[in-house]
């Protein structure tokens, strides 16, 4: 999945969707704030490069590992936050 968000705000839920092993985001952000609703049972792996923005985690994961979803890509003059719900 790719998320393509500029000079905008998003929030995304997925409090309802399920993943086998892994799935993986791609960000593309600029002049943008992304809210990430994931379920607290979710291992979460950030690789986002942030210039002058950055990425915030809200709550605690119970995970033990799996599944796992990887955030990768760029912000730029913007910021994600991953709330664990």
């Amino acid at each position: 999945m790719t998320i393509d968000s500029k000079f905008s705000g998003l929030k995304l839920y997925f409090d309802q969707a399920t993943i086998q092993n892994q799935a993986t985001i791609e960000i593309d952000g600029n002049f943008t704030g992304i809210q990430l609703y994931v379920p607290k049972e979710w291992n979460v792996q950030s690789h986002v490069r942030a210039f002058f923005g950055g990425v915030d985690e809200k709550g605690q994961p119970s995970s033990s590992g799996y599944p796992t979803l990887n955030i990768t890509g760029h912000v730029h003059f913007g910021g994600v936050e991953i709330h664990y719900i």
